[in-house]
C-alpha cells in the first residue's frame, strides 16, 4: 500500500477540534487546558488517522468555529506551508448559519496560536471576551440577514472554495444542506452527528464525540481514504 500524503491538516470547527475529549488520568483539566493537547489532538479523528498511517498532523480547528474561520484559518496554513502538495486535507464543515468576524485587533491570549489570533468566535455568550457593542452587532446582523438562502450561499461558498484545493477531503459535522455536491464532499446527505446517532456509547455529556465516537469517524475516512485515494 502506498500513502500517498505524508501529514494531515484538519480544518472545522468543535468537532474537528475534538471537544470534551479529556485525558482521564487528568479528569480535572478542561479540554483546552495546554496540558490536555496532546491527548486531544491524538484522539479527535484526525489524531487517529494520523496515527493509522504514522505521519504527523496539524490541528487548525477552532472550537464555535464558522465556515468563514474555517477558510480563513486554511488560507493562514497555505501561507505559512510548504507541503501542500503531500497533505491530505481534511475539513468539517459546521453549521453555515455560523458567522464568524475577521478582527485584527482580536484579544490574543499566551497559548493561542498564530493562525487563530485574528477570528471573532461565532458564540456571543461569553460577555467577558467581548464588548457589548460587539454583542450587539452580531445580534443585529444575525436579525437582519439570516436567512436560509444567505445560509446557503455561504455553504456553497465553502463548499467549492475546498473543492478547489488539492487533497481535500470535506464533510459535514452536524448539519446538512441539499446542493449539487462535489466529489470531494463525502456523504452530502449526512453530518457525522447524523452517522453518529447510529451508534451507541460515542457521545460525550455535551453532545460532542467521545473517544469511540472520533474512532468511528476515523474508521469511516481511512475507508475512504484507501478506497478513493490511495487505491485511486
Amino acid at each position: 500500500m502506498t500513502v500517498m500524503f505524508d501529514r494531515i491538516a484538519v480544518f472545522g470547527d468543535s468537532w474537528a477540534w475534538g471537544d470534551e475529549l479529556v485525558d482521564p488520568s487528568c479528569p480535572d483539566l478542561k479540554p483546552y487546558s495546554v496540558e490536555n493537547t496532546s491527548y486531544r489532538e491524538s484522539h479527535c479523528f484526525a489524531g487517529v488517522i494520523a496515527q493509522h498511517y504514522n505521519i504527523p498532523v496539524e490541528n487548525f480547528a477552532i472550537p464555535g468555529g464558522s465556515l468563514q474561520s474555517t477558510i480563513w484559518n486554511y488560507i493562514w496554513w497555505h501561507q505559512h506551508r510548504n507541503s501542500h502538495q503531500s497533505t491530505l486535507i481534511l475539513v468539517g464543515l459546521t453549521d453555515a448559519g455560523r458567522m464568524s468576524y475577521y478582527n485584527p485587533d482580536h484579544v490574543v491570549y499566551p497559548n493561542d496560536p498564530p493562525w487563530n489570533r485574528y477570528v471573532h468566535s461565532a458564540w456571543i455568550h461569553a460577555p467577558e471576551c467581548y464588548t457589548d457593542d460587539w454583542v450587539a452587532m452580531v445580534k443585529s446582523n444575525i436579525g437582519l440577514s439570516s436567512s436560509r438562502q444567505a445560509n446557503l450561499m455561504n455553504y456553497l461558498q465553502a463548499v467549492l472554495f475546498f473543492d478547489g484545493q488539492p487533497n481535500v477531503i470535506q464533510f459535514n459535522t452536524i448539519n446538512t444542506l441539499s446542493i449539487d455536491a462535489p466529489k470531494s464532499l463525502l456523504w452530502p446527505n449526512q453530518s457525522l452527528r447524523s452517522i453518529l446517532s447510529a451508534h451507541n456509547n460515542c457521545w460525550a455529556p455535551k453532545k460532542h464525540p467521545n473517544e469511540q465516537g472520533h474512532q468511528i469517524i476515523a474508521d469511516l475516512l481511512i475507508s475512504h481514504i484507501e478506497s478513493s485515494i490511495i487505491q485511486g
